[in-house]
């Protein structure tokens, strides 16, 4: 059964793809100042005309993320990204994501609430300007949790991944979802497995 399963995902993807088809590369990106280790396109998103790009390493892992902007004929980077407090090893820009005029930024490493419980940061744009609107942290945050290993953004609502977070067992892990009221962002649900076990790293 598993290989008549592997043939059906096989036969789907090429169902799409004629076998002449070529992808041409159209741009590549690189951060206006790269430096060793940066590890930028670790995480990457993309929304209409733009693409925020994580690099977690940046600044022995304070971290950054860049925001690039398409005119319509290349892409330009507009802005780069840090927290207003990162220090080293917070690892901001290891999970990245755009909607829209807003970005969040994950920070799994901060230690805001215990050792690397982590954080995320929402930016907004105005123009040309992206500016820090909002640091997120779970409510219920500790030791190890990793919140802001994993983000997502769509619209007013933010979710956040906590893969270490201690629920039905150690690193059994949990999601928060954050929403927006014109410039403030409220905690308003965790979410976690029905079936909760140690290990499982819901919210990766």
């Amino acid at each position: 059964m598993r290989y008549i399963c592997t043939s059906i995902v096989a036969m789907l993807i090429v169902a799409g793809t004629s076998f002449g088809d070529v992808v041409n590369e159209d741009f590549k990106l690189v951060a206006g100042d790269p430096g060793n280790y940066d590890r930028f396109g670790y995480s990457v998103s993309i929304s209409g005309d733009y693409a925020v790009i994580g690099a977690w390493r940046d600044d022995t892992g304070r971290g950054s993320a860049y925001v690039f902007h398409h005119d319509g004929t290349d892409w330009t980077q507009q802005a780069k990204l840090v927290a207003a407090d990162g220090s080293a090893s917070d690892n901001f820009g290891v999970g990245v994501a755009i909607s829209g005029d807003y970005a969040v930024i994950g920070a799994y490493g901060d230690d805001d609430k215990m050792s690397n419980s982590g954080s995320a940061y929402v930016f907004h744009r105005d123009g040309t300007t992206w500016t820090e609107q909002a640091k997120l942290v779970a409510a219920d945050g500790g030791t190890n949790d990793r919140f802001g290993y994993a983000v997502s953004i769509s619209g007013d609502y933010a979710v956040i991944g906590a893969f270490g977070d201690w629920v039905g067992g150690n690193s059994s892990g949990s999601a928060y979802v954050f929403h927006r009221n014109e410039t403030t962002w409220t905690e308003q649900a965790k979410l976690v497995a029905s079936d909760s076990a140690q290990n499982g790293y819901f919210g990766t």
